[in-house]
């Protein structure tokens, strides 16, 4: 899921976040305008200008505009002033700090946003930390030489040396693997440096001055920035820091030292971080678990000559538990529109989640981690006996009324005016033997004309929903018994999958998929209160109609003891399997 989901410290900051975004100075993002045209005037003006006001006080202003540069490309990365991303990409493309493609920088920054992954080596490429292998093949200069950087004199003088020789071998293994996009990105890089020190050359600045005595020094002064800016804790929340710097540094930073406050409103620009701090400075202290240094003064004392331990990554328990909406995914957008909506409503609840991306169902839903997920109800009455149920979404799809869905029977067109008795001695298929709506429900509909057990003459497994409208399309089967939700779903973003095909009968309704957790009584009654909002708060009824979500009930388990009736009744008349 989007790591650019923000995190409200509660649902009045949301709203007032919304209504501090229509302000005419967020709307129209004149500060970053602004910042545009001092940033790139000031650096022009200053090289152009350099014999004019001196080698040394030009090589200063030109220091602080190129870092206060490199800010200014974090900003645009994050979609200001303007949401349109391959401009604002030309806006921060011209190579003024020299060592890295815009691209390239971008790309990683990005993947550094991943919230649950934050200081992890390896999956955050922005860490300082290394892994345990990593770290055992390090030689013991190696590991001197890592520990004089993590001093905060070492982070100035040796970490621009040791980031840059990492990005150049970088360049070399693009070119060497032919990672065509990466290459292209160091192409365009190299073709505007080129004119760039051109330029340079014909008003007489040395393009190796500029590289060593400007590019390198502002390099080395978002080191102050990025120094300790990130620990390894257990929380996600925990893991950035709050420094109170003073106004020189928040300029140059453009606020970025309000770090944890970046990366919960990722989308917020600079210039309302500090105001966002402030309303809440309480708060975030307390997210953030005291992770606050006031002013960076107080690193260059504290770590002067000792090393920051940025070294092994200690490792952090999970501290989110997992989400998912696995069961009506028939349209990844809307389902993930859907998951984000929830996500953003359990956090506001105090409750941190992660996605799930496996394929093991049962596993996923039997997990310790499991925070909320929608099963089915077959497999809850016999196979996930420790979980609690939540609740069911009432769904606006026919078939459905209030908690309670039923099966289609589905044939071909061809067999449209046909009943159920015609297709005995026919071929079934069904998405799963502990489905409810696929197995259970056709095997209660034809248990009262089985002969001695059997009814279909053979029943051929499909996987899902979806296949089985496939298999019967193909002639590979006769008849299925389909989710009435999924069948409306398909009608509405797959039309062609169900276009020879016919509904022929329908069974009698059941409680719907269940929603359900691994959590406490009290988890259950946030969760509730989380999917209450969804269904009743105006700005997630777009993301439930596109789900065809109409409602939520707390649901006990009691009702889907109903299906183990079906079963049961089946069985009594010697069916016990389709």
């Amino acid at each position: 899921m989007s790591q650019w989901s923000p995190l409200y410290l509660h649902p009045q900051q949301r709203e007032i976040i919304r209504h501090l975004s229509q302000r005419w100075l967020w709307r129209s993002e004149f500060p970053t305008w602004v910042l545009l045209i001092v940033i790139y005037g000031g650096w022009f003006a200053t090289l152009y200008f350099w014999q004019f006001l001196g080698r040394i006080p030009a090589t200063v202003l030109l220091i602080w505009f190129t870092a206060w540069y490199m800010s200014l490309q974090h900003e645009l990365i994050h979609g200001h002033p303007t949401r349109v991303a391959w401009f604002n990409q030309l806006l921060g493309t011209l190579p003024l700090a020299v060592w890295y493609p815009f691209g390239l920088y971008r790309d990683s920054h990005l993947a550094h946003h991943n919230h649950d992954h934050l200081t992890v080596p390896v999956d955050d490429p922005e860490s300082y930390y290394f892994t345990d292998e990593s770290w055992a093949k390090f030689s013991p200069w190696q590991r001197k030489l890592i520990q004089a950087r993590n001093t905060f004199p070492g982070r100035l003088l040796l970490a621009p040396l040791l980031d840059i020789f990492q990005t150049l071998t970088g360049a070399y293994q693009a070119f060497r693997h032919l990672q065509l996009r990466n290459m292209a990105m160091w192409l365009i890089h190299g073709a505007l440096l080129v004119p760039l020190f051109m330029w340079m050359e014909t008003i007489g600045f040395s393009e190796l001055y500029f590289v060593l005595a400007v590019s390198y020094p502002a390099l080395a002064l978002t080191k102050v920035r990025s120094f300790l800016e990130h620990q390894a804790a257990d929380d996600p929340l925990a893991r950035s820091v709050i420094n109170e710097a003073a106004l020189v540094w928040r300029v140059l930073f453009l606020n970025l030292n309000y770090h944890s406050v970046h990366h919960d409103l990722p989308g917020v620009p600079w210039y309302g971080l500090r105001e966002i701090y402030l309303r809440n400075k309480h708060d975030y202290q307390q997210r953030n678990q005291q992770f606050v240094v006031r002013g960076y003064g107080e690193w260059l004392r504290q770590f002067w000559a000792k090393n920051v331990d940025v070294t092994v990554h200690p490792g952090v328990k999970s501290m989110t538990k997992t989400l998912a909406f696995p069961m009506y995914a028939i349209n990844t957008a809307d389902n993930d529109r859907l998951w984000q909506a929830v996500r953003t409503l359990l956090l506001e609840r105090g409750l941190r989640v992660s996605s799930w991306n496996g394929t093991d169902l049962l596993a996923h839903w039997q997990s310790p981690e499991l925070l909320l997920s929608q099963t089915c109800g077959f497999p809850l009455v016999t196979q996930l006996t420790d979980v609690q149920t939540v609740g069911c979404f009432h769904y606006t799809a026919p078939g459905c009324e209030g908690i309670h869905y039923r099966s289609f029977l589905v044939a071909r067109e061809a067999d449209a005016g046909k009943t159920l008795a015609d297709f005995r001695g026919q071929r079934a298929v069904s998405n799963s033997v502990d489905s409810q709506s696929g197995y259970n429900a056709l095997r209660k509909m034809v248990a009262p004309l089985s002969v001695q057990g059997r009814f279909f003459s053979e029943t051929r497994l499909s996987g899902s929903h979806r296949q089985s409208l496939v298999a019967l399309a193909e002639r590979s089967a006769d008849i299925a018994a389909i989710d009435c939700v999924t069948w409306a779903l398909l009608q509405r973003h797959e039309p062609d999958v169900l276009k020879s095909l016919s509904v022929v009968g329908e069974t009698p309704p059941t409680p719907g998929l269940p929603l359900i957790t691994a959590g406490d009584a009290s988890t259950v009654e946030l969760l509730r209160d989380a999917l209450h909002a969804l269904v009743s708060e105006p700005q997630y009824q777009s993301v439930c109609e596109a789900m065809l979500i109409g409602g939520f009930s707390a649901v006990s388990r009691e009702p889907y003891s109903l299906l183990l009736a079906w079963r049961d009744e089946a069985v009594e008349l010697g069916v016990t399997r389709l």
